[in-house]
């Protein structure tokens, strides 16, 4: 294991230098310990073929962002074994959520951001909430108006944060989001009372 600990030490390095985000990283940290533990109970070295059957046997039990999110680390843990680097093509997209968003869900952010009394400097605002609606539109919606409950749930549920309190935090700038898109009638109040 002492060739897993040191390769694993070579990507969370490369993701401080880089700036990943605090959340990256943890999901990074979370993900290969895991692992490590999943290698050392069966008894196995570290293999792609060990780490994809782990991801594979563990899909229906994870959410579509666990699942996705610790493929992604092993996809980059196995280019440190196998190159010495993380490739290029797993380094994943480097826009922002905001950048990836379709002209009228930026729109209704940007209403927010320019009158929603948020402090134009706390870029927090900007990052959670259009992460929330990359979700929304990734999931086909294409304005706040048309979420519901289910769609509201489903989010809280894949969202991952490393603790309850990081979670909620995150969740309390989007529903500052949703309480000032429900005072301008594009959804409805309840979802920022759900959204907790």
């Amino acid at each position: 294991m002492e060739q897993y600990d040191k390769n694993v030490t070579v990507i969370l390095e490369f993701l401080v230098a880089k700036n990943f985000s605090a959340s990256v990283i943890s999901l990074h940290r979370l993900c290969y310990k895991a692992l490590r533990k999943h290698l050392t109970e069966e008894k196995i070295f570290y293999s792609s073929d060990a780490a994809y059957r782990w991801i594979d046997d563990n899909k229906a039990c994870w959410n579509y962002r666990q699942h996705t999110g610790w493929k992604h680390c092993v996809d980059q843990l196995e280019d440190v074994y196998t190159k010495g680097h993380i490739s290029p093509d797993h380094l994943g997209v480097r826009q922002s959520a905001y950048c990836l968003l379709s002209e009228t869900l930026k729109a209704e952010l940007d209403d927010f951001l320019d009158n929603g009394l948020v402090n134009p400097d706390d870029g927090r605002y900007r990052i959670s909430c259009a992460r929330f609606l990359l979700y929304l539109q990734n999931k086909g919606l294409q304005s706040i108006s048309q979420l519901d409950y289910s769609g509201l749930l489903s989010f809280h549920m894949d969202d991952y944060h490393e603790s309850s309190i990081s979670k909620d935090v995150y969740e309390d700038l989007i529903r500052g989001f949703l309480r000032y898109s429900s005072d301008h009638g594009k959804c409805s109040l309840g979802f920022s009372l759900a959204l907790n």
